[in-house]
């Protein structure tokens, strides 16, 4: 119940009530187990030689439980206390135990080779030679604990960045782990620089939302438990995956528009600069253009999108640019290569995607343009980015997107933007690193682990462009960690919580006295379930899931959510059907007539409706005008919403059981 809430927020945070070491202890490692704390969502271990108590370190977020301390120096007595976080909150620290690595022939003689470091307007990045596993630790200023982060005990990699970081000069060490002992540390010395006008750092608080504290769930909760400026009914889009719609190209109507006017289109940026596709290698790339990235052969996209707007009726379309053809690329990497944008490598692909944009404004959305030559509504900056491109080229790719709509409309707060500007689909929910830090391909190869956190991607030094974006994106679909298992919306091992993160990281960096991120809003441009009752979650259920979804974004105050998908992507006979999002639509595929192998979305070739477009489209016809106003109860057996018109009138409870269904 949320009315107890205030009662967990002021608990008390105490230490674990003991500590102690276990089997295997080794000459570079000691291992701790400890008993949970109620309350407790993170513990810390703070360690330290025996013989010198004056050089202790933190290691943050230390578990799972038992936890193991790598790195450690052969034969050598430690002293080691564990605390816990509980939220906001941090107990004292535990009583200390004592331990010791053993003895063993061998030495790490060899230290990290030629280390670089570089200070960013909040972070500092660290690169290195040597291979092997190595340990980072910093702190501010020349005395008090070391800090190792997450992912900093164990580095595999070659390069690491500690983020998120203060004003000030930070001492920064890291060392090599060999098997039989560790080397020394080398020390460094970095500034942050404090920041000033658009120069400085921008995010009040970058990492928001990452790992979520039970007393930062309760805050944004309690923040969103208002009454949303959005209506169900002007929330609701759909995507066309597959690029189902181009089969509409003789048709005079789309049946889609019953239910809404708004899609999301992925635009396909190679399109633009090669008519005939042959191939990522083979194709056109933007360096290869003059001005760099201004393409010749739009006229494609412009004839889909004049027949969506003018014809079909779409009145509001989102542009997401991406790749159509992949080739060799895995499916991650859906954006042009690095190397691709520009002769000049990173340092052009701000300017190339400026040239891109500005052929795009001129295009789809022209500055002197009539209402009928606006095109499309909303430029998002790439679909889901995962872990490519690198922070520091998409950070290009946004500044130059800023650049061109400033050079084609003028100042923002002149009013004459005919686009709004959205960011890539990222997260505010959890964090991973990879193995190696590359630049023109994908960092994770197919993994699903996320290396996307929005802090990271936004990050950037210019703070008016975080004044002039229009919109953040997550992509929520209902899947366990790291899997592309379905689950329910409401699972607190589920994905979906990336809606309330978002919200919380959203409500962090706003910042009304500088403007930063002032009036930007909350977008989910993919959210669904695959209906199929073998790999999905069949037919009813998908339809349920849907509405619980939409009812979850409005509760944070989301403005857009766009369903994905508006048509299943494959026929229940075809191969493929089971297939990861091809059985997501609003509607069943039929088939041409002109040949039996073709699938078509079109309702005269046998394309039927589903559960869930009559479940979606009676929400919409009933409650369209209404919006989320308060959440009575949300636990593990009942989820209950007041939902009513903005006046406030005709009032309706909204109750559902957040299970699987």
């Amino acid at each position: 119940m949320l009315l107890l809430a205030p009662c967990w927020a002021s608990a008390q945070c105490n230490p674990p009530a003991s500590c102690w070491l276990m089997p295997p202890q080794t000459s570079t490692t000691l291992t701790l187990k400890w008993p949970l704390v109620a309350g407790a969502t993170q513990y810390q271990l703070r360690y330290w030689e025996s013989s010198d108590p004056g050089d202790k370190t933190i290691v943050d977020d230390c578990g799972p439980i038992p936890f193991t301390l790598r790195g450690l120096r052969k034969n050598t007595a430690y002293t080691l206390q564990i605390r816990s976080k509980c939220g906001s909150l941090t107990s004292d620290w535990g009583n200390p135990i004592n331990g010791a690595t053993i003895n063993t022939s061998g030495s790490c003689n060899n230290l990290p080779a030629d280390v670089i470091l570089s200070a960013g307007s909040s972070n500092i990045d660290l690169s290195w030679t040597s291979t092997g596993s190595h340990t980072i630790r910093y702190r501010l200023g020349n005395s008090g604990d070391w800090l190792i982060i997450p992912g900093a005990l164990n580095v595999m990699s070659s390069s690491f960045s500690i983020t998120g970081l203060s004003p000030g000069m930070h001492q920064v060490q890291i060392k090599r782990n060999c098997s039989a002992t560790a080397s020394i540390y080398l020390s460094y010395n970095a500034t942050i620089e404090s920041g000033t006008g658009t120069g400085g750092p921008c995010l009040a608080n970058k990492n928001a939302g990452k790992n979520l504290s039970a007393a930062g769930i309760l805050e944004i909760n309690h923040k969103c438990n208002n009454p949303s400026p959005f209506t169900y009914g002007s929330m609701i889009g759909v995507n066309d995956g597959g690029l189902v719609f181009r089969s509409f190209q003789n048709e005079t109507s789309n049946q889609i528009t019953q239910l809404t006017t708004q899609f999301r289109n992925f635009h396909t940026m190679d399109e633009d600069f090669n008519a005939s596709m042959q191939g990522y290698e083979l194709n056109i790339k933007p360096k290869d253009t003059q001005p760099e990235g201004t393409p010749t052969h739009t006229s494609y996209n412009k004839g889909l999108y004049t027949l969506y707007r003018r014809t079909h009726g779409f009145s509001n379309i989102t542009g997401a640019t991406e790749l159509l053809q992949y080739g060799q690329q895995s499916w991650k990497e859906k954006i042009y290569k690095e190397s691709d944008w520009s002769a000049a490598g990173p340092a052009g692909i701000m300017a190339s995607y400026e040239h891109y944009t500005k052929k795009f404004i001129d295009e789809f959305a022209p500055a002197n343009g009539s209402a009928d030559q606006i095109l499309v509504a909303n430029y998002q900056v790439g679909n889901e980015l995962w872990d490519y491109p690198v922070k520091s080229d998409y950070h290009s790719l946004l500044l130059g997107a800023r650049n061109a709509f400033v050079g084609k409309y003028g100042p923002k707060s002149d009013g004459k933007w005919k686009m709004r500007l959205m960011a890539g689909a990222f997260q505010a929910y959890r964090d991973n690193t990879c193995n190696s830090i590359l630049r023109d391909f994908s960092n994770c190869d197919g993994g699903l682990e996320r290396h996307d956190f929005i802090g990271d991607y936004l990050e950037v030094a210019d703070c008016d462009l975080l004044k002039d974006l229009d919109a953040i994106d997550c992509h929520p679909y209902s899947f366990k960690k790291a899997t592309t298992q379905w689950t329910y919306p409401e699972d607190p091992n589920a994905e979906t919580l990336q809606i309330r993160n978002l919200a919380a990281w959203l409500a962090a960096n706003q910042d009304t006295n500088t403007g930063v991120l002032q009036n930007t809003h909350l977008w989910s441009t993919e959210f669904g379930f695959d209906s199929n009752p073998i790999t999905g979650v069949g037919e009813k259920t998908h339809s349920a899931y849907l509405l619980r979804g939409l009812l979850l974004h409005s509760r944070y105050h989301f403005e857009k959510v766009f369903f994905y998908n508006a048509f299943d992507v494959a026929r229940p006979s075809d191969q493929y059907y089971n297939g990861l999002y091809n059985s997501a639509g609003f509607w069943k595929l039929g088939t041409h007539p002109a040949n039996g192998s073709w699938a078509s979305p079109i309702a005269a070739h046998g394309a039927t409706a589903k559960p869930a477009w009559y479940g979606m489209l009676d929400f919409k016809t009933r409650f369209g005008e209404h919006v989320f106003f308060k959440s009575l109860v949300e636990d593990d057996e009942a989820y209950v919403m007041l939902i009513a018109k903005p006046d406030s009138s005709e009032p309706y409870l909204v109750f559902w059981s957040p299970q699987q269904t």
